[in-house]
């Protein structure tokens, strides 16, 4: 079904490009760039977008599509998720500074990544 195949490059893309910029406000807040109210906002967006296209994703998956798609819809919800976590944890450390939330931001950001690359067909480099 094409709708499928474009629903999932366009997933795939924004779920890419979502860790992308979770990671540059991260940068840009280490470095001064951004504040830590305008990081809060920024992760609220995040979170928000995030929310708007597991529910729609999780309507698709309700449709009538065989377990293979329904595995697909499950994988990128769950990125997700991981994104949401990942920004939440962001927006959390620009507020506290503490090294536990810090923690909590690189640990979900590690988590999200192999999900990402599972989800997309990243393969390794050969080193």
């Amino acid at each position: 079904d094409d709708r499928l195949v474009c629903i999932g490059a366009l997933a795939g893309a924004h779920i890419y490009t979502t860790y992308g910029y979770v990671g540059t406000v991260a940068d840009g807040f280490a470095h001064d760039v951004y504040k830590a109210d305008k990081v809060q906002d920024l992760m609220k967006e995040v979170v928000g977008l995030s929310e708007v296209s597991i529910k729609q994703l999780k309507a698709v998956r309700n449709g009538n599509l065989v377990d293979a798609d329904k595995k697909v819809l499950d994988d990128v919800v769950e990125v997700y998720g991981l994104l949401q976590d990942e920004a939440r944890a962001l927006s959390d450390y620009s507020k506290s500074k503490d090294k536990d939330d810090l923690g909590k931001f690189e640990k979900a950001r590690t988590a999200a990544w192999p999900k990402i690359k599972a989800v997309l067909g990243i393969k390794d480099e050969a080193k």
